[in-house]
């Protein structure tokens, strides 16, 4: 399957994809296959979908796609319902922090969402919820 390109357009990156050395070598884009590192099935970070990343949500050019379309929303939705569950700590902390189930929920959502990306997990909040699910257990 021949690879297909797309014109760049580096006046429309962000102001630190413009920094980078690649405003001076990317001309246009072209599709990049990957594996997806959660499932490993094969997949394409295709030219368009460079383009609306750099140009349009203003993404850093050099990023790249590690997840497929599928784990990538899978990851998605644990990140809206992390998001979730920060907001209900935020309003009422002082009762969810003996709410055993909430508080089980929060950390099984932080541990699952580590099968999706390699970096940076939570320790200190995962450490926070198994002391409070101990305390309360």
């Amino acid at each position: 399957m021949a690879k297909k390109a797309v014109k760049a357009d580096p006046t429309q990156w962000s102001k630190e994809s413009r920094q980078s050395y690649a405003v001076y070598g990317i001309k246009e884009y072209v599709d990049i296959p990957y594996f997806c590192w959660r499932c490993g099935k094969p997949d394409v970070f295709t030219a368009e979908d460079q383009k609306h990343s750099f140009e349009v949500k203003k993404n850093y050019v050099w990023q790249r796609r590690i997840l497929c379309q599928s784990c990538w929303g899978e990851a998605n939705t644990i990140r809206k319902a992390l998001s979730t569950c920060q907001a209900q700590w935020a309003k009422a902390k002082s009762s969810l922090q003996k709410d055993v189930a909430f508080l089980s929920h929060w950390l099984k959502l932080l541990t699952k969402l580590e099968e999706y990306v390699p970096y940076r997990p939570d320790t200190a909040k995962k450490n926070m919820l198994t002391k409070l699910i101990k305390r309360n257990a």
